[in-house]
């Protein structure tokens, strides 16, 4: 059927249904661009949604953050050492410059976090050249800094017993756990 022979009834239902899908159309159209508009512009944020924190430190815990500062920028140029391999070097380092510091560092924290990494560094490295007796020495030295840094609930807990049962096993032979501390036999 051709527009020419259509009756004159059906043309004009066909020409308001099809005025209402257009209509119908657009309408959703625009919903469709204003939703996406608005999203856009909602997940930006602006000067207007940041928030300003000041926090003001008393002079004790800048004291701490400086000597804290000056203790880590020390052990991590002497860690990059170690890691290298040059063990004397960084031995030697780690009882010239980190311990002593460590030593005399009157807050606590920063005190035993030194002293524990310091003298884990030594013991790795002795671990490394083979000097079973000091490295064990060295791990069992860290087990006092052990419980104010990092914590007995720390990973470093049990990784420092498994550091002084490898010790026992590098200088007697793997079956027996020789001369170690009551606590590393209840651990394994």
């Amino acid at each position: 059927m051709t527009l020419s022979r259509c009756p004159w009834g059906l043309w004009r239902q066909c020409r308001h249904a099809a005025v209402w899908i257009i209509g119908l159309s657009v309408c959703t159209l625009t919903c469709f661009a204003q939703i996406s508009q608005d999203s856009q512009t909602k997940s930006r944020p602006n000067v207007h949604d940041a928030v300003t924190v000041t926090a003001k430190s008393t002079p004790e815990e800048a004291e701490a953050w400086k000597v804290e500062k000056k203790l880590n920028d020390a052990y991590q140029a002497i860690f990059v050492v170690e890691q290298q391999g040059d063990c004397e070097t960084a031995i030697r380092r780690y009882e010239s410059e980190v311990v002593p510091a460590a030593q005399s560092c009157k807050f606590a924290v920063s005190k035993n976090k030194f002293l524990f990494l310091a003298n884990r560094g030594i013991g790795n490295c002795r671990l490394a050249q083979r000097r079973y007796e000091e490295a064990e020495r060295k791990f069992t030295e860290i087990m006092e800094y052990l419980p104010i840094w990092p914590g007995t609930d720390d990973s470093a807990y049990p990784i420092n017993l498994r550091q002084i049962a490898n010790r026992a096993n590098g200088a007697t032979t793997l079956g027996g756990c020789g001369g170690l501390p009551e606590e590393v036999h209840s651990t394994f």
